[in-house]
């Protein structure tokens, strides 16, 4: 849910074993980047697999399948975390909405240098 929040403004930095993502101003494009969280999958779908495997035979195709939903799950709570730590470092305009970080944000009005002078 925090993800709607914050909006599509990041990167997905992301490998096999490690979920990353990057935030940025919508102003200056300054960026944030979340720490790395570390990934591993091989003994969940392993086991699984070895169970399904054992009781339909076909485990190559179960494994991909329980690996990508294992993966994709594990992504979707590290992103979660990210977007949380992430709104302490940007704040969101009441104007138009968009996230920026402290010097394209003023404080007093609670909206971004654009919106105030606007």
């Amino acid at each position: 849910m925090s993800r709607l929040t914050f909006g599509d403004n990041f990167k997905d930095l992301s490998t096999d074993h490690t979920f990353q993502f990057e935030f940025t101003c919508d102003r200056c494009h300054k960026a944030w980047q979340s720490p790395p969280v570390p990934y591993d999958a091989k003994p969940t779908t392993r086991s699984v697999s070895n169970a399904a495997e054992s009781a339909v035979g076909t485990g190559a195709v179960i494994e991909g399948k329980v690996g990508d939903a294992a993966y994709e799950t594990a992504r979707a709570y590290a992103l979660d975390a990210a977007v949380e730590e992430a709104m302490w470092r940007f704040n969101q305009c009441r104007l138009c909405g968009n996230w920026f970080c402290e010097k394209c944000f003023d404080r007093n009005y609670v909206m971004c240098v654009h919106c105030r002078l606007a």
